[in-house]
């Protein structure tokens, strides 16, 4: 319907006439309001059947053949082709998040087609897409890591994200999920590995937790203006996609302390060739480490005192973000 739409150029333009007039030491201010109108339908490959009436107009009706109406289909075909393609890129890079949202996107593309089995370049759509939205939230794994009581009403959890692809556990650099808290529905992002979130209030008490894995990505919808305009009108499918971690009692540990303390940190930065500024790259990364898990403002302005542009952004995203690191244990490695 996009396509068919696009070619069809409706334009409404409104315009003022302002009429001034003085006379003497009276001046009259008139202003009038003109609307104009013009469409004009310019379809391509369009059939006419054209029937006069018995008032002396005509009766016009356009229609396409079913040729035109499949090259539309055929070019939906190929889009989801190519969203099917990048969702394998991002899966062989650990970004489940991005081969999740590309597979759904394709079957909403999918469920707009007229056809019963639909199949491009050898792949049938209809039954692997949704088999690879099952293999992928069957094969996702979270561990416990860390689990923090930081008051009596404030709990912090790391889980560590895995994927087993034939009984080999594979990195997750990208997933994002959701889980109720008894009143909110809290979204999580995990990046490298690993998701931190907070419980409050009564979910602090929680022995198990139930992670939604997010497979439907509503907000991103633009990113394709068909998937757009068709988001509310075509079936959305559905997956089991919840996963339940054990988190156990909660730690009868002293309670942390408020506030952060910048520590030790092992760093391993790998680089495949000789690179004279490594050393120099270690102490920065450190001091932003420190200064970040300090949290302390005035600790960030010593710090950074002589590149106000830096030290600007850092105190704002201490400020709004309140980042914590996840892990005193860092490894990189770069090409």
């Amino acid at each position: 319907m996009e396509e068919l739409t696009e070619q069809i150029a409706v334009r409404v333009s409104k315009s003022f006439e302002r009429k001034l007039q003085e006379s003497g030491n009276q001046l009259d201010d008139d202003v009038k309001s003109i609307l104009k109108t013009h469409s004009a339908a310019t379809l391509k490959n369009v059939k006419t059947v054209k029937t006069p009436q018995a008032d002396g107009q005509i009766k016009v009706f356009c229609y396409l053949e079913k040729s035109e109406v499949a090259k539309v289909f055929n070019e939906r075909k190929r889009l989801i082709y190519e969203m099917y393609q990048k969702a394998k890129e991002s899966e062989a890079l650990g970004n489940y998040a991005g081969a999740l949202k590309l597979y759904y996107f394709s079957m909403l593309l999918m469920n707009s087609l007229p056809d019963e089995q639909i199949e491009y370049n050898s792949v049938n759509f209809t039954t692997d897409i949704p088999e690879q939205i099952n293999r992928i939230i069957a094969g996702l794994r979270f561990t416990l890591v860390d689990d923090k009581k930081l008051s009596n009403k404030e709990r912090e959890i790391t889980v560590q994200m895995k994927y087993n692809a034939q009984n080999c556990l594979k990195e997750v650099s990208t997933l994002d999920f959701t889980f109720w808290d008894g009143s909110n529905q809290v979204s999580v992002q995990g990046r490298d590995g690993l998701a931190a979130f907070r419980l409050f209030g009564a979910s602090a008490k929680f022995d198990d937790i139930k992670l939604n894995i997010k497979y439907a990505y509503y907000e991103a919808r633009k990113e394709y203006s068909v998937i757009a305009d068709l988001w509310p009108v075509v079936d959305k499918p559905v997956f089991n996609a919840s996963k339940t971690v054990n988190l156990g009692a909660v730690s009868q540990e002293k309670v942390v302390e408020q506030g952060r303390r910048p520590g030790n940190w092992n760093m391993k930065l790998e680089f495949k060739q000789n690179v004279p500024v490594a050393e120099a790259i270690t102490r920065s990364a450190v001091r932003f480490l420190n200064v970040v898990s300090e949290g302390k403002p005035a600790t960030i302005r010593s710090a950074y005192q002589n590149d106000p542009f830096l030290r600007d952004k850092i105190l704002n995203y201490v400020t709004f973000n309140h980042p914590e690191p996840l892990s005193k244990n860092i490894k990189s490695e770069y090409q």
